[in-house]
């Protein structure tokens, strides 16, 4: 975290810096292309769609390897879904669904 929290700031405020220069050039050339000021866009609203910050995520603390390499045997040992479980599974709440949406077309019928 201590490295990644340096390069990670560099990214949002080199996107922040991009988008605050696409928006200026935008707001320049529309008012360069029109006859009078007044017939341009809001240009305040412009610049405040264009420049939003991204949130920069929170930091976290350095995490000991013992917690992080007991995580990842106890994900391993794990048992995983199959497929073929997955599929049942799926089509058992479809067929559910269809017999609830019958259920009720059935009673509105009645």
């Amino acid at each position: 975290m201590r490295r990644a929290w340096a390069s990670r700031k560099k990214r949002v405020n080199r996107k922040l810096r991009r988008k605050a220069d696409a928006t200026i050039r935008k707001a320049i050339n529309q008012i360069e292309s029109s006859l009078y000021f007044w017939e341009t866009t809001n240009d305040n609203e412009l610049i405040r769609k264009g420049l939003t910050r991204e949130n920069n995520s929170r930091k976290w603390g350095v995490r000991r390897s013992v917690s992080i390499f007991q995580k990842k045997s106890e994900r391993r040992n794990e048992p995983r879904e199959t497929n073929r479980q997955r599929e049942e599974g799926t089509s058992k709440a479809y067929i559910d669904m269809i017999l609830a949406l019958n259920a009720i077309l059935k009673a509105q019928r009645l």
